[in-house]
């Protein structure tokens, strides 16, 4: 794994209690199913998995099965695929703003870079998942 990675998987990783934290009351506010501080916790150390998965150049297979599994499930729950987009846009801007300053300046525009596009292309997953499971605009 490059040296930019493993920095950001380095930080990352022991701010997701953090970063849950400060995400709970957009998830309060914005979702109709009710979720806890660990639920949010899970979602977010499985974005964490999905991403060393990806940095470390394995199969995919977190990733399916959360857009098989997790995705639909939250659907079926009633959620819009807006609301989705919007949390998870949320979740996605605490996370920066946790990480990104925490990273040396060697690494922080690679690693920037990555977690931008790697985060554009999982919320676009779940707007395009969610729709296919039925999930109302």
């Amino acid at each position: 794994m490059e040296p930019w990675a493993q920095e950001l998987l380095n930080v990352w990783t022991p701010k997701v209690d953090e970063i849950c934290q400060a995400s709970m009351p957009s998830v309060e506010r914005m979702w109709v199913a009710k979720y806890n501080a660990e639920d949010i916790a899970q979602m977010v150390r499985g974005c964490v998995a999905m991403v060393t998965e990806e940095l470390e150049g394995r199969t995919s297979d977190l990733r399916e099965g959360y857009f098989q599994t997790i995705v639909p499930a939250v659907a079926a729950q009633g959620e819009r695929v807006s609301t989705m987009a919007a949390i998870d846009m949320a979740v996605t801007l605490r996370i920066a703003i946790a990480v990104i300053p925490a990273l040396s300046p060697e690494h922080r525009v690679k690693a920037t870079e990555f977690f931008v596009e790697w985060q554009a292309r999982y919320i676009q997953e779940i707007v395009q998942t969610a729709i296919e499971a039925g999930a109302k605009p």
